[in-house]
């Protein structure tokens, strides 16, 4: 079922025997590793400080090298220029998820090893709530440590802050919402139901953002990016998948 929970495929291979596979000659595939795939994020979150402080906040996360999508939350500390109470909602594009399946046996899933733990990163933006309620917004770049997972954002606030402007980092800690589960887009054939990946992402179905009015408009237009990227993502999974069921034998 792959608008459920249904499992992905069992095996797949690891990465250093993908394929370069969107061949529009037809050209048997040649043995390659595959970059890192793409991905997509919509959340919430709430910070407060002067100079430091602390925020939390929940996303919804879409992993198009596995076609999966979970929610993560996290927590942290931030600092800068910041003198603000309030909350944010954002989106964005991901990269850095990785083309393997090891986990797809156990209760692991590929999605939680790449995106859950530390991740720093930085937002500047406006806001016209000087010392009374208002709304403000910017743009901000998170990392893994690492550098091999990471993501831009576009966010919309409201909050009471004291100053017109911020420039802030932040530090904080994702952990995988394993209650939650994990929604499937692919069937145990490779096969993307885009259908629901692109109906999901459009509407923002269980997205911390999905409040109404300007501010989901405000972020329109990274849900068009998102479904464009899925799109592409979609093809190379299913053309993969193919190959390695194919190539699978003896596992």
């Amino acid at each position: 079922d792959p608008s459920g929970t249904s499992a992905p495929p069992m095996y797949l291979p690891p990465a250093s025997t993908l394929v370069s596979i969107l061949d529009p000659c037809d050209i048997p595939p040649q043995i390659a590793p595959l970059p890192p795939s793409l991905g997509y994020m919509e959340g919430e979150s709430f910070d407060s400080g002067l100079g430091s402080g602390g925020i939390f906040g929940r996303e919804v996360v879409y992993d198009f090298a596995t076609m999966t999508r979970a929610y993560f939350n996290y927590e942290g500390k931030i600092g800068g220029l910041v003198a603000s109470f309030g909350g944010a909602i954002y989106a964005g594009p991901l990269w850095g998820f990785e083309w393997k399946h090891e986990y797809t046996v156990s209760d692991k899933i590929q999605i939680e090893k790449d995106y859950k733990g530390l991740f720093e990163g930085l937002y500047i933006g406006v806001s016209t709530g000087l010392l009374t309620v208002g709304v403000g917004g910017g743009i901000g770049y998170f990392h893994s440590p690492d550098g091999n997972v990471g993501g831009i954002f576009d966010y919309v606030s409201a909050g009471i802050g004291l100053l017109p402007g911020e420039i802030v980092s932040f530090r904080t800690v994702y952990k995988y919402e394993k209650n939650n589960g994990v929604r499937y887009y692919a069937d145990s054939n490779g096969k993307v139901n885009l259908g629901s990946l692109v109906g999901d992402i459009l509407s923002g179905d269980g997205s911390p953002t999905n409040m109404g009015g300007y501010f989901c408009s405000a972020i329109g237009s990274q849900r068009a990016g998102a479904v464009s990227a899925a799109l592409t993502q979609a093809a190379i999974y299913e053309a993969y998948t193919k190959w390695a069921i194919e190539n699978a034998s003896g596992q």
